[in-house]
This record gives C-alpha cells, structure tokens and sequence, in this order.
C-alpha cells in the first residue's frame, strides 16, 4: 500500500488501511516509512471486548455513528469507531503539526465506512495494496 501511495502521490503521503487491523503509516517526499500505528480493526475491536466479556451480544451488523449509543450492541459499534476515527485524525493533526500538509489515502475493507466518519478528506483507493504489489512485481 505504501508503495502504490507514494508511487502515486510522489509527496508526504499518510496512508491509513482498514481491515482485520487499522494501519496507519506516513511516506516522506522521497519515499522512505516515517513510521506507523496497528491497531485492531472495527469488528476485531467489536468482537474482543463480547468475547472477552460476559454476557454482551453485539450485533456486528450495526453501522456505527461517532455519538453515544442506547443499547449495548450500539454502544460498543460506536466506541469501537469512535476510537479508530479518533486515532486517525489525531495521527494526521500531528503529524500536519509537525511537519506540514500531506496527502492522505484510505484502502482495505472497511474504508469506505471508515471514510465516510472522518472529518478529515481522504482518498479513497480499494486496490492499493494490490497495485503496490504490482509495482513491485515490476508490473504497471
């Protein structure tokens, strides 16, 4: 993903990916990993804390909303989006603090739902890891 992104952007790029797990790595002007964040993913997330809880049903189903819930399904869909939104755009806020704008791009499974809570723009590209793994087949 980080290929694809840099490979597109050519510039400070902070590339976020949704899936089993939320990754957040940012690329310099010249293509070097400044460094990132894993952290697990929404429904991972969802199904750790019923797993690891007794008697909680969630209804993985719900789509989350970035306000309090009034059931605990609802409750625990909205914590888990509310932390993962909230990581990635303090991530971004800093890292624009400390050193200036940079691109953003969003990719994995649940982007477009992570997308679509974020202040922040992102671009959203479904195919980023694959067109990275092409670039670096030698593909184009």
């Amino acid at each position: 993903a980080m290929i694809a992104a840099w490979n597109s952007y050519q510039a400070e790029v902070c590339i976020v990916g949704c899936g089993t797990a939320i990754t957040i790595d940012c690329v310099s002007t010249t293509g070097k990993h400044l460094g990132g964040l894993i952290i697990p993913g929404l429904e991972m997330m969802q199904t750790s804390l019923v797993k690891n809880t007794g008697d909680i049903a969630v209804n993985s189903n719900s789509r989350p909303l970035l306000k309090f819930g009034d059931s605990t399904s609802t409750c625990v869909a909205n914590g888990a989006a509310l932390a993962i939104i909230s990581l990635i755009e303090r991530t971004v806020s800093q890292f624009e603090v400390e050193q200036h704008r940079l691109s953003r791009v969003i990719t994995g499974g649940y982007a477009e739902l992570i997308n679509g809570l974020l202040a922040c723009d992102f671009d959203y590209e479904p195919h980023l890891v694959l067109k990275g793994m092409a670039l670096r087949a030698g593909m184009k």
